[in-house]
């Protein structure tokens, strides 16, 4: 149930994640930007979502950016 929930809400939603990981760096404590996902609908169904990565790079100053890369 709690993957037909999810499946539903970012197929409506149309998010996108920006991510970061902790922890690649020798000190453990600074974010390294991984890239900017979205759900892949092609891939996706109510037992699996996958993303799929749709920026390397990202200025948030620029969000029209960002809005693009929804469509």
């Amino acid at each position: 149930m709690r993957n037909n929930d999810h499946y539903l809400a970012q197929r409506d939603l149309n998010e996108l994640r920006i991510t970061f990981v902790r922890g690649l760096t020798p000190d453990g404590d600074s974010l390294t930007f991984c890239g900017v996902y979205r759900m892949d609908m092609s891939l996706s169904n109510f037992h699996h979502v996958t993303w799929r990565r749709v920026a390397d790079r990202i200025d948030l100053e620029h969000l029209d950016y960002l809005e693009q890369l929804r469509n």
